[in-house]
């Protein structure tokens, strides 16, 4: 698979886009809880760098991310933390751990899948959760192809988000927030779903 490399790197960052991811990441976790508690296995999948999955109250936290590199990064600067490098359009990555997912939390990941892998991540997703197990899904609305941002493959209307997870779950919260992003207005959804 070939996924843009766009990062947020939170040592190289500018700090007021840093807050904002940390914010995204802030919100997600909160909805989790609120729909699921503080305890279980937590799942960050597409974890980047690891700060999101440091932020992470279950029992067990794991981090998932395709790049070697990213991992053995995440490894070194969250000891906490478990890390798996597999890429999250394959099933395989759901045997990250042999304990099922309660929780999976994805921020800032889906809009840089093709359509093809959103849809293959979503059942994956949904497959891999344990039963009443809670999705919370953090990514920018839109409306096809970002000619604002090339690393966004695909930015799904709410429609289109709705609909990709709610064909495999029920779908529990809706949010949107509109914001300012390095590449103008934008409008960020948050989605939580549960499995059926």
């Amino acid at each position: 698979m070939s996924v843009p490399r766009e990062r947020h790197d939170p040592t190289r960052s500018d700090p007021d886009v840093h807050a904002r991811h940390v914010a995204r990441y802030v919100r997600a976790i909160a909805q989790a809880v609120e729909h699921y508690g503080a305890k279980g296995n937590w799942w960050d999948v597409a974890c980047g760098l690891g700060y999101g999955t440091d932020m992470m109250p279950g029992d067990i936290v794991v981090g998932v991310d395709y790049d070697h590199q990213t991992i053995l990064a995440a490894q070194k600067a969250y000891p906490g933390p478990d890390f798996c490098c597999a890429d999250i359009t394959s099933p395989a990555w759901a045997t990250c751990s042999p304990i099922a997912p309660d929780v999976i939390v994805s921020v800032e990941t889906l809009e840089h899948l093709n359509v093809y892998g959103q849809s293959a991540f979503a059942l994956t997703a949904a497959t891999a959760l344990s039963a009443g197990g809670v999705m919370v899904v953090a990514c920018p609305i839109g409306s096809g192809r970002s000619k604002a941002n090339p690393w966004h493959l695909y930015e799904p209307t709410e429609k289109e988000l709705r609909y990709l997870f709610g064909q495999h779950m029920d779908i529990l919260s809706f949010e949107r927030e509109d914001y300012v992003s390095t590449s103008g207005p934008a409008v960020q959804a948050f989605l939580v779903a549960r499995k059926r």
